[in-house]
């Protein structure tokens, strides 16, 4: 319990003179050496020579301790040149759907051409992952993050650490990176299907004998010309080659605009309704066109992997709780 209280306030103290930014060079203001269990023990037993030495006047005991506190405190500028000059630069990362792993690209660096030896990072002291210095640049992607809600995801403090070169002491880091991952909803299929919007022009409506030509028809067909029909759309091509009078038929060559509604999923939570929404935007055509409807936020119809992009940061960053009070059940 006081192992625990004494932690969270030494954490407390590195955040409130660490804060978050880009890029971390590793020197004296933000590198901590500590003796580890091992170096406890080494120093235990140092202090016995030592006494044994004294209380009997033996002089080889003494100058064994002597030795040992000697290469006790060489390993301590080891240990802190080691990972001193460390530079540490988070790029951007990807967008995730929840449950899914979140990977923070980290770009190491070192500013000498002194190499690092047996140096590890984590986040907050989880799982540690062993950096391998080839190159005085590596590029690291495998820190990764557990997703368990939708939104931006903030990533924990980073946590370099070495006991180079004997295992005595243990130098370490913690770094506050300033990056957010974007957290998209989970795609979950609906109950209810899409409806076409209100304003969009159906299939029986282009068929109207007042259509015209335009970039968004195309041709589908010859019908017979009717008394009373538009002239622009007699085929001329075909009287002048049967002598009969066609008329030329067009259809819209785009789909229908569609909506994605909030309110097409009564039956579900607002979590659910954002998920539901999700996979339907996934699940349309890169040609369709589609506009999203939440009950704060209205994105006109649209398609494309932009427009896909931009559906899915709105639902990833939407605040039911700004729009919902404590008795709004549905939404």
């Amino acid at each position: 319990m006081l192992r625990k209280w004494l932690r969270e306030q030494f954490n407390q103290s590195i955040a409130s003179r660490n804060k978050p930014a880009k890029e971390h060079l590793l020197a004296r203001k933000n590198l901590y050496i500590f003796p580890s269990r091992l170096g406890f023990c080494y120093l235990s037993f140092t202090v016995l020579l030592w006494l044994l030495g004294t209380n009997y006047q033996n002089n080889l005991l003494l100058a064994l301790s002597y030795l040992q506190l000697s290469i006790m405190l060489v390993s301590i500028f080891h240990c802190y040149l080691n990972m001193h000059g460390i530079k540490v630069r988070i790029e951007n990362s990807e967008p995730v759907f929840c449950g899914e792993l979140a990977l923070i690209p980290v770009l190491f660096s070192s500013s000498h051409q002194r190499g690092h030896q047996g140096v590890f990072m984590s986040w907050n002291g989880d799982e540690q992952i062993p950096l391998n210095w080839q190159l005085q640049e590596l590029l690291c992607t495998n820190l990764a993050l557990e997703t368990t809600k939708r939104g931006f995801l903030q990533p924990p403090r980073l946590e370099l650490r070495s006991y180079y070169p004997l295992g005595l002491l243990r130098c370490w880091c913690l770094l506050s990176l300033d990056e957010r991952v974007t957290v998209y909803p989970s795609a979950e299929p609906g109950l209810k299907k899409l409806s076409v919007a209100e304003g969009s022009v159906s299939t029986a409506q282009s068929d109207s004998v007042h259509n015209q030509p335009s970039d968004e028809m195309e041709l589908a067909d010859l019908d017979r010309y009717v008394a009373g029909d538009s002239l622009n759309l007699i085929a001329w091509k075909q009287y002048a080659r049967r002598g009969e009078l066609y008329k030329k038929h067009y259809q819209s060559h785009q789909l229908p605009s569609l909506d994605l509604k909030w309110d097409d999923y009564p039956d579900a939570n607002p979590e659910q309704k954002l998920q539901h929404l999700c996979f339907e935007a996934l699940h349309i055509s890169p040609a369709q066109k589609y506009s999203l409807a939440l009950p704060t936020v209205y994105l006109p119809a649209a398609c494309g992997p932009a427009h896909l992009a931009q559906v899915l940061m709105t639902l990833a960053s939407f605040d039911e709780q700004a729009t919902f009070g404590a008795g709004d059940g549905d939404g």
